[in-house]
């Protein structure tokens, strides 16, 4: 009860401040996985953070975001794995949840087919268009398409990151030099390139409003950055980014 009264007063209190609350589950949230005791974990875990949701006051838009997962023996079995599975939570979870194109096996196209198949909304992440997108689909097509999975009533959301392009430096062992590490594709930067963010926005005009979660390292700095980065850049934009 102690629990519930607290939860209850968080989301009261972002409500109030017009914070949306949205959850990004972790890796290990494989429903597609071919193991079942996995795939049973995942099931419960998903449930259990709809509850929270539920406990927090959340409205439909307390989205759960997840990735596919599962896809060693090839992406449509995978995909099909996932389609099942969705019919095994309770309907609460299930309209909570959304899913996201990785950067490696399952990309927007896919995912698209799923929505088909299930209903299950589409969240788009910039980064990972950049990385795994085969058929060349352009940002402002890829936003459409994603927008328009998403249910009447519940606003889209669409996450937005920098590639990181800065170098590690690695002691070298027994007094060898530093050693110079590129860095992996797919690693976010600290900080939002403006100019990146100036071309979503501008690739949106005309589509359905949405909101977007910026991925960065240096989280809230992060942000404050970006606001003074489009007061200079871009004055017309600044009041987007709350």
């Amino acid at each position: 009860a102690e629990s519930a009264s607290r939860l209850a007063e968080v989301g009261a209190l972002a409500r109030a401040h017009g914070i949306r609350l949205t959850m990004h589950l972790g890796m290990h949230v494989a429903l597609a996985s071919p193991d079942e005791a996995v795939a049973g974990r995942a099931l419960r875990e998903v449930a259990a953070q709809a509850q929270l949701m539920d406990a927090l006051g959340a409205g439909p838009e307390g989205t759960l975001v997840v990735h596919i997962g599962g896809g060693g023996d090839g992406p449509e079995a995978a995909l099909g794995r996932f389609a099942e599975r969705l019919e095994r939570l309770p309907a609460a979870a299930r309209a909570r949840l959304a899913v996201e194109p990785d950067a490696g096996s399952f990309g927007l196209a896919p995912l698209l087919r799923l929505h088909e198949r299930t209903g299950i909304p589409v969240v788009l992440d910039t980064l990972h268009l950049q990385l795994n997108n085969p058929e060349r689909i352009t940002l402002r097509a890829a936003l459409g398409l994603a927008l328009c999975t998403w249910p009447r009533g519940v606003r889209p959301k669409v996450h937005v990151s920098t590639q990181r392009t800065e170098a590690h430096l690695q002691p070298g062992r027994a007094g060898a030099p530093m050693r110079v590490v590129p860095p992996r594709h797919g690693q976010h930067a600290d900080f939002l390139n403006p100019f990146e963010f100036i071309a979503v926005v501008e690739a949106a005009r005309g589509l359905p409003p949405f909101d977007v979660m910026l991925e960065a390292k240096a989280a809230d700095q992060a942000l404050l950055r970006l606001r003074e980065d489009l007061r200079r850049f871009a004055p017309e934009l600044a009041d987007l980014v709350q």
